[in-house]
C-alpha cells in the first residue's frame, strides 16, 4: 500500500521518471531515465512486526546516477531526515550533524538486532553496541550524531543505500560498501553487495571496516 501511494504522488511530481522499488517489477526502462525515484516502503521489516519503532521508508531522487533528493522517514518516532545535494541534511527541519569522532574505543555503533543476537557483540566490549533493525535508520542516526557509526551485513540493494547516503553525506559523514568504494545508483542490477559502514569521520571508518571485516 505504501509503494503505490508513493509512486502514485512522485510519479505526479515528475511523471518522466524511471522507479526502481523494493515492492515493485523492476523496469528496465529506468536505464534510459535521466532521473530516477528510488523506493523502499518499507526498510525494516522485522522491526515493523515485532513493533519496534527503528522501520523506516526510504526515498531517493536521483539525476544522471546521483542522488540529489534523500528522504528518511521513521513514522513510529515522527522523525523526518531529509537532504538536498549541497544543501545540508535536517532532521525536522533542523540542520544535523555527525559527531566527527576519530578515537573507536568508546564509540557508539548500530548494528543490526541479529548481530546481537547471534553473539557477534562478543569480544567488543571496548564498543557501545546498539541493535537498530533499519539499515537507512542506522545509517541516519550516524548523520544526526546519536551514534558514531553503524555496520550493516545483509542483501543491499539501491533502495536501502541511495537516501541515507546522501543524508549522512550532507551532515558531514561517510557511507560505503565493503571495498571501501561508494555507491553507484541507477544500474542495470540494484543488488549492491552485503555489508555497508558508515561512520562520523573517515578515520572511524578504517577502524569500523577494520572491526568487523
Amino acid at each position: 500500500e505504501v509503494d503505490v501511494f508513493l509512486k502514485e504522488q512522485l510519479s505526479s511530481i515528475d511523471p518522466e521518471a524511471g522507479w526502481l522499488s523494493e515492492e515493485t517489477k523492476d523496469d528496465l526502462a529506468r536505464l534510459a531515465c535521466e532521473r530516477v525515484w528510488i523506493v523502499d516502503p518499507l526498510d525494516g521489516t522485522q522491526a515493523f512486526i515485532d513493533g519496534v519503532p527503528q522501520f523506516t521508508i526510504l526515498i531517493a531522487y536521483c539525476i544522471n546516477r546521483v542522488v540529489t533528493i534523500g528522504v528518511v522517514y521513521n513514522p513510529a518516532r515522527g522523525q523526518m531526515f531529509t537532504a538536498i545535494l549541497g544543501q545540508s541534511a535536517f532532521l525536522n527541519g533542523e540542520r544535523i550533524f555527525t559527531t566527527q569522532r576519530k578515537d573507536w574505543s568508546g564509540s557508539r555503533v548500530g548494528v543490526s538486532r541479529s548481530g546481537i543476537s547471534k553473539g557477534k557483540a562478543d569480544g567488543r566490549s571496548h564498543l557501545h553496541l546498539f541493535d537498530i533493525g533499519s539499515c537507512g535508520y542506522k545509517v541516519c542516526l550516524v548523520a544526526c550524531g546519536a551514534i558514531d557509526a553503524s555496520y550493516n551485513k545483509a542483501k543491499l540493494h539501491e533502495w536501502d543505500v541511495a537516501a541515507p547516503s546522501l543524508i549522512i553525506s550532507e551532515a558531514g559523514g561517510i557511507v560505503r560498501n565493503v571495498n571501501l568504494e561508494e555507491f553507484r545508483f541507477n544500474q542495470p542490477n540494484p543488488y549492491v553487495g552485503g555489508q555497508l559502514t558508515a561512520a562520523s569521520s573517515p578515520e572511524l571508518l578504517t577502524a569500523l571496516h577494520r572491526e568487523f571485516f
